[in-house]
């Protein structure tokens, strides 16, 4: 976990999207108002004729969502701000836009984008970086709301609500899998022995 100096002063704890094969980054100073976790089993329920209650059948498990909202900021009301702080001042927020875009698009290398050159890559992962935890996922939606412009109609504010799908697979999945295991173990563990000491006292 790293604790920065933004350009107002502030301290923050970072987070990111990261892909470095396109590559691709967008950090942020991320004190999050709520942040959601949202997966699901799928079940097929079944109303058989003659019994009291259906038969629940689990068929699959659904995916993973990730959500939260950003607003980045790049004038001095900012300061103080629980929210995104870190842009440009020459471009405002635009390069902010063109990072989270770029996630959503088809994939290619920045410097082929650039040179014009076309791609039919699918858009490229990104690995959600949070504090001391992290997922590799896809940028489902990032629809940008520009909120404040300068004379130039440059914008300086925008927010982003954020939804990401994780792609449980692969050496972060293994990880991510190992860890949530041996947390759910400890927490249980603690929490079967405060039950038990409870009852006894």
């Amino acid at each position: 976990m790293t604790t920065i100096q933004d350009a107002f002063g502030a301290r923050a704890v970072r987070g990111a999207l990261i892909n470095t094969k396109v590559p691709l980054a967008l950090a942020f100073q991320f004190n999050p108002i709520q942040i959601t976790f949202d997966k699901k089993p799928n079940y097929e329920i079944d109303n058989v004729p003659g019994f009291d209650a259906p038969i629940v059948t689990w068929t699959s498990g659904g995916p993973k969502f990730i959500s939260f909202d950003l607003l980045f900021d790049r004038t001095q009301g900012s300061v103080d701000s629980n929210l995104v702080k870190v842009v440009s001042p020459l471009v405002g927020t635009l390069g902010v836009e063109a990072v989270l875009e770029s996630f959503i698009r088809q994939r290619g290398r920045l410097i082929d984008q650039i040179s014009g050159k076309e791609t039919n890559q699918p858009p490229p992962d990104c690995l959600f970086v949070f504090g001391v935890r992290w997922w590799k996922c896809k940028l489902l939606t990032a629809p940008i709301n520009e909120i404040l412009f300068n004379g130039l109609l440059v914008p300086e504010r925008c927010s982003v609500p954020i939804k990401l799908v994780v792609l449980e697979e692969g050496t972060s999945n293994r990880i991510n899998k190992r860890m949530r295991a041996s947390l759910a173990a400890q927490e249980s563990t603690l929490g079967l022995a405060s039950t038990l000491l409870t009852q006894v006292i």
